[in-house]
């Protein structure tokens, strides 16, 4: 299996629905059923067989995934889109993403989520350094927590934001001297 494809947003549909990288996560875990009834009761989103449907066939007519006697299988360990490149459908995958977790914050357990938040200063010229430390760190902690293929029982989503809270304008007409 190649390590990590890297798709042009033209594939919108795929970068746009949550659930391609979704099913794509399901479909390696011990107890994955290639049913999309079951599919449908293991997600906390709501989501119709039909939709689900679509969505595997989507992702064997892109070449992700392969079937072989009625078993899915993942041609790549990860997509992923071009860095800092932008994509209106990758706004939104990451719009659905963290409007499920702010409604899952409120849902699951303490002990089965973690959620952390915190505000503070940068200087402007340092940005390139933080979102490079974030994906390093990304990638890290996927690689030391993701379980091999079909030794997994559960699906998370990592979702890590880092964004301005401040006016471009105001904060600019400051000058980096302060």
């Amino acid at each position: 299996k190649k390590e990590i494809l890297i798709r042009e947003s033209e594939n919108y549909k795929l970068y746009q629905s949550p659930r391609h990288s979704i099913i794509m996560s399901l479909i390696e875990r011990e107890d994955f059923k290639n049913d999309p009834a079951w599919i449908k009761d293991v997600l906390r989103f709501k989501t119709t067989q039909r939709e689900i449907s679509q969505t595997i066939e989507r992702l064997l007519t892109l070449g992700l995934l392969e079937e072989k006697d009625g078993k899915l299988k993942k041609k790549h360990k990860a997509i992923q889109n071009k860095i800092d490149t932008p994509s209106k459908a990758v706004q939104e995958f990451h719009k659905k993403m963290s409007l499920l977790a702010s409604e899952e914050v409120s849902k699951q357990d303490v002990t089965q989520r973690e959620f952390n938040s915190y505000c503070f200063n940068i200087k402007k010229n340092q940005l390139k350094k933080a979102k490079k430390k974030l994906r390093e760190f990304t990638q890290e902690f996927i690689s030391e927590f993701e379980a091999n293929t079909k030794k997994s029982n559960d699906t998370y989503h990592l979702n890590v934001q880092l964004f301005s809270l401040t006016k471009k304008e105001l904060t600019e007409n400051k000058g980096e001297n302060a």
